[in-house]
């Protein structure tokens, strides 16, 4: 059994980009591997120009030749267009309107979002961080879930 999540990050318009993440969507696996390996948004963004995945690791892109949906490499995230050639059209990231809610993109077992770093902040603390919610709805920040 899997448990299903979806990816997004908040661009500065107000419209969130996102993809679906078949596998291991707890806050421990996926969440996890958000909070600890992909906190520079061209890495979040590389990500879900991917379209929607089986399963994130620690790599967007596979260090060497072979990697396919059949035969995965360690530590790479495994893409269902890249790796296993399904049809773009049924994978593509998906966009919200802007302003629209961010509860828009949860339509799975959980919801992680990446926020960009506001002028406001002047704490310089986390400038940029991950929020998710699961089956009550509610965004928290995913440090403080870890």
């Amino acid at each position: 059994m899997s448990t299903r999540s979806n990816i997004g990050i908040l661009n500065t318009d107000g419209t969130i980009d996102f993809i679906y993440c078949h596998f291991d969507g707890y806050v421990e696996g996926v969440g996890a591997i958000l909070h600890e390996h992909y906190l520079d948004e061209s890495k979040v963004r590389e990500l879900i120009a991917l379209g929607d995945i089986s399963s994130l690791d620690v790599r967007v892109q596979p260090r060497g030749k072979g990697h396919s949906f059949s035969d995965r490499e360690a530590g790479t995230t495994t893409a269902y267009g890249r790796d296993r050639g399904e049809p773009w059209e049924n994978i593509q990231p998906c966009k919200t309107e802007p302003f629209e809610k961010p509860v828009a993109m949860h339509k799975q077992e959980y919801a992680y979002l990446f926020l960009l770093p506001t002028r406001s902040r002047v704490d310089g603390v986390g400038d940029r961080r991950w929020i998710f919610c699961a089956h009550d709805s509610i965004w928290h920040p995913l440090d403080e879930a870890l």
